[in-house]
């Protein structure tokens, strides 16, 4: 039997697969994004069943909804919502995503794989009626998870937040009783720049219950904050803050 040794280079392998990767390296760009975001005030007892046992939940507690609408993006155009709880790591001020949903498998791919967001598939929007601006979420389709409504009323003044978001990274072993890879990621490098942004009333409803998405755990008790509009997004390098694996 004749042979050929293989030619694939390993040492520069971005992601998989390995000869045609899935997405591009970073960082990666998303101009001109469609955002909505609610910060509100939570249960903190609700934060901390889902946060790891070395991190504490402040109280009063802070969560934030935000949905993004990528018209065109490095990784394609999609759309995204994320539910971020803060908490506090050696006493500074982070958010911790703890639901993250998709309608692309580049978006779902790379978020899970390089920093470890939580990524699912969902049916999602940013969509207008009126002189509303709604987001909205649901998995299955039809079944309506959360909604989000702002009138836009007045330019946001917008200030800066030293909180950066941080991601549970779960990597399963592929083999037989191996442990799972487990760190605390920090996404620090992560950057959202307003473009236009606007502030005014809004509202902010869990709708429907599922213990398989139980965002409804995280309802809100007191809004604190909303904006809509345009921003610059770019994805680039995080690091590790905690190892967990093999703990």
């Amino acid at each position: 039997m004749s042979r050929i040794r293989g030619k694939l280079p390993t040492k520069d392998l971005w992601t998989m697969p390995g000869h045609t990767p899935l997405y591009a390296k970073l960082p990666m760009y998303f101009p001109d994004s469609e955002v909505l975001q609610v910060v509100y005030e939570t249960e903190p007892e609700a934060i901390a069943e889902i946060v790891p046992e070395d991190l504490e939940a402040p109280d009063p507690a802070e969560a934030m909804v935000t949905f993004f609408k990528f018209p065109f993006s490095t990784l394609g155009p999609y759309h995204e919502f994320a539910l971020d709880v803060k908490v506090l790591l050696d006493g500074q001020e982070k958010y911790l995503t703890a639901y993250n949903y998709v309608n692309s498998d580049v978006g779902l791919a790379a978020g899970r794989e390089i920093w470890g967001v939580p990524k699912k598939f969902a049916q999602l929007d940013i969509a207008k009626s009126y002189d509303l601006v709604m987001g909205y979420l649901e998995r299955p389709a039809g079944y309506r998870l959360i909604t989000a409504l702002i009138r836009p009323e007045e330019p946001a003044k917008l200030q800066p937040s030293t909180a950066t978001r941080m991601c549970l990274k779960i990597v399963p072993s592929a083999g037989d009783g191996g442990k799972p890879l487990i760190q605390l990621v920090d996404r620090y490098r992560h950057r959202l720049a307003a473009k236009v942004a606007w502030t005014g009333p809004c509202s902010l409803a869990f709708n429907e219950q599922s213990d398989l998405d139980p965002v409804y755990r995280l309802r809100p008790k007191r809004i604190i904050r909303c904006v809509y509009g345009t921003f610059d997004y770019t994805l680039d390098f995080g690091k590790v803050v905690r190892d967990y694996t093999g703990i």
